[in-house]
C-alpha cells in the first residue's frame, strides 16, 4: 500500500490561487507523488455513464488511482490517471487517463475490489464534484486520501472493507453527510484540518486495533462514532460539533487491552455521550465548552493523556 500523497503547504496554496485566478492549468504527472513502495500492476476502468456518474472500476489487483482536477481554457476538467510514477493501467493502457469536463460529472463511483488498493480525490492540489462521491475498496490494505481544498457537493461515503486500512481527509468540505466504515483490520482515520463536515457524521472502524484522529476541524450535523471491539484510540482535538455527540469504543478484552478517549479543546453545541464499554478503558478531557453535561460512562481511569503523542 502507498503512502498518502505528500506535498507543502505552499504548491497546495500556488495551485488554489492559480484555481481561483481562473488561469489555465493542468498539473502533470511526477509533480508531486506518492512514496513508491511498490509499483501496483492492475487495471482499471473509467467511464461517464448516461446519468453523469464517473465509473471507476478495479480488479483484484492492486490499483493505485486519483482524481484531480485542472483548468483548460477556461474549462473545469477532472482528471483519472494512474498515481505519479505507477504502472496501474488505465481502460487496459499502461500511461492512459480520461479527461471529462467538470459539469458533466454529477457523482463519482469508485470500486476497487481486492488487493492493496489507494485512491485518492484531489491529492494535488484539490478537486471538487457536484453530487456525491462513494468508494468502495474491497479487501486488503487500502488507503483513501481526500486532498487538501477539495469539496465534495453531495454525500461522502468511504468502505475500505477487511485490511489495515487508512483514511484521510483534510482541509476538505462535504456539504451532506459523511459515512466511513473501515471493516476489521488495524486502521486509521484522520479527519483535519479546517474540514467542514457540513452534514451528520458516522464512523464506524470496525474490529480491530484503530485509531481515530478528528482535529482542527467542524462538524454541522449529528455525529456517532463507534470503534467496534480491541484496544482503540480516540482523540477529539479542537473540534466543533454544532448537533449530538455519541462516541462507543466497543469491548477490549484479554490482558493489557483498553481503550483510550482523549477530548480536549473542542465545543459541544448539543448533547455528548462516550461509553467506553468492557475493559479497562481511559478518558481524559481537557479545555472542553459542553452546552449539555457529558454523559460518560464504563471508563475504568480518568487521567491526563497526550493524544498526539499516541497517535503513530
Amino acid at each position: 500500500m502507498k503512502a498518502f500523497w505528500t506535498k507543502t503547504t505552499r504548491q497546495s496554496e500556488k495551485k488554489q490561487e492559480t484555481r481561483r485566478s481562473g488561469l489555465p492549468t493542468r498539473p502533470q504527472l511526477g509533480m508531486e507523488s506518492l512514496e513508491a513502495r511498490e509499483l501496483y500492476a492492475g487495471n482499471v476502468l473509467a467511464s461517464v455513464s448516461s446519468v453523469g456518474t464517473l465509473l471507476i472500476t478495479g480488479d483484484n489487483s492492486s490499483n493505485c488511482v486519483a482524481v484531480d482536477q485542472y483548468t483548460d481554457g477556461g474549462v473545469k476538467k477532472l482528471w483519472v490517471h494512474a498515481c505519479p510514477g505507477d504502472t496501474t493501467k488505465i481502460n487496459g493502457v499502461l500511461g492512459a487517463q480520461l479527461i471529462v469536463p467538470k459539469g458533466a460529472v454529477k457523482g463519482i463511483s469508485a470500486s476497487l475490489a481486492g488487493g492493496d488498493d489507494t485512491f485518492g480525490f484531489g491529492p494535488q492540489g484539490g478537486a471538487s464534484v457536484d453530487g456525491f462521491l462513494s468508494m468502495s475498496m474491497g479487501s486488503g490494505k487500502d488507503q483513501v486520501d481526500i486532498g487538501a481544498y477539495s469539496e465534495i457537493n453531495g454525500k461522502l461515503s468511504i468502505n475500505t472493507s477487511s485490511g489495515d486500512d487508512k483514511v484521510h481527509l483534510e482541509v476538505a468540505t462535504v456539504t451532506s453527510n459523511t459515512v466511513i466504515n473501515t471493516g476489521s483490520g488495524k486502521d486509521k482515520v484522520e479527519v483535519k484540518s479546517a474540514t467542514y463536515l457540513k452534514g451528520h457524521l458516522y464512523i464506524d472502524t470496525g474490529t480491530g486495533t484503530d485509531q481515530l484522529h478528528l482535529q482542527n476541524s467542524a462538524v454541522g450535523g449529528t455525529s456517532l462514532i463507534k470503534t467496534g471491539d480491541d484496544s482503540d484510540l480516540v482523540c477529539i482535538d479542537h473540534m466543533a460539533f454544532d448537533k449530538a455527540v455519541e462516541v462507543y469504543l466497543g469491548d477490549a478484552t484479554g490482558f493489557l487491552a483498553f481503550d483510550v478517549l482523549d477530548v480536549h479543546d473542542s465545543t459541544f453545541k448539543g448533547s455528548f455521550k462516550a461509553d467506553g464499554e468492557a475493559g479497562g478503558d481511559i478518558y481524559d478531557a481537557d479545555n472542553n465548552t459542553f452546552n449539555v453535561a457529558p454523559v460518560v460512562m464504563n471508563f475504568e481511569s480518568y487521567v491526563d493523556i497526550d493524544c498526539d503523542k499516541l497517535f503513530s
